[in-house]
């Protein structure tokens, strides 16, 4: 269990790191900051709005704050990738990062 958790929205002062999508949040783009401290280990994450959007979901899902990242892939493949249109398109990147799957735009907004 965290034993330190808070969030917020923020705009970018720099480029980051999306966390679940790795894609970079720009400078100037709003973002959800993530920082906790887990068992004494200090941890802060950076995500595009769209991307903590999904991830509510995912956890919604699974009925818990506690994730993997593996997992979470694995959810977005399992809910989202095979239902859809595109999934057997070999130019769509279903099988490496469905999170940055067109698909998700208007889910994220």
């Amino acid at each position: 269990m965290s034993d330190f958790y808070t969030e917020k929205k923020v705009k970018a002062r720099k480029q980051h790191k999306c966390e679940l999508c790795t894609d970079l949040i720009e400078k100037g783009e709003i973002y959800l900051k993530s920082v906790s401290v887990w068992e004494g280990d200090f941890n802060s994450y950076k995500r595009h709005l769209k991307c903590a959007k999904i991830l509510d979901s995912y956890l919604s899902d699974i009925g818990y704050g506690e994730y993997s990242l593996d997992d979470f892939g694995d959810w977005l493949n399992e809910k989202y990738c095979r239902a859809c249109k595109n999934y057997e398109d070999r130019d769509c990147n279903h099988d490496k990062e469905p999170i940055n799957c067109g698909m998700f735009e208007s889910k994220g907004k």
